[in-house]
């Protein structure tokens, strides 16, 4: 069976750009990275934290890795759902601030900007702590 073209990845990647690929031991990831080397792309990495011999498919010429990277995606998770849930509640009340009116000489809409701000520091907040954690960790695995 001939494979399609890819007509966005071609034209949104070189085809020396690095591609990569989690969960590439499974079936739709061994799949994917077989797509993608078929379409002429030279660097793909693919990454799976079961064994190499019980990968679905290994593709010549595709890089496969055995990483396990669940901790790191529980932090991206958590990001993510800060990021949409950000995104769904805040709007409405920077609206209700600024309807609400001004702050002493602090226009309404200038007022309405502590908000986003309270919201950065508790995210700053986070990475640091994350930061932390992650340095403990690795110092304790050197000790």
């Amino acid at each position: 069976m001939a494979t399609k073209t890819n007509e966005t990845a071609v034209s949104q990647l070189g085809k020396i750009d690095l591609i990569v690929i989690g969960g590439a031991g499974g079936f739709i990831g061994g799949a994917l990275a077989r797509h993608f080397h078929d379409q002429g792309f030279t660097r793909i990495r693919g990454i799976d934290k079961k064994p190499l011999p019980r990968w679905h498919q290994v593709v010549p010429g595709v890089e496969s890795l055995r990483l396990d990277l669940s901790e790191e995606a529980k932090i991206a998770s958590a990001g993510l759902i800060f990021a949409i849930v950000g995104g769904c509640l805040m709007p409405p009340l920077q609206g209700r601030i600024i309807d609400m009116g001004g702050l002493g000489t602090l226009e309404a809409v200038r007022t309405s900007f502590f908000l986003p701000f309270i919201c950065f520091v508790v995210i700053a907040i986070f990475g640091f702590r994350t930061f932390k954690i992650h340095h403990s960790l690795a110092d304790d695995k050197l000790a």
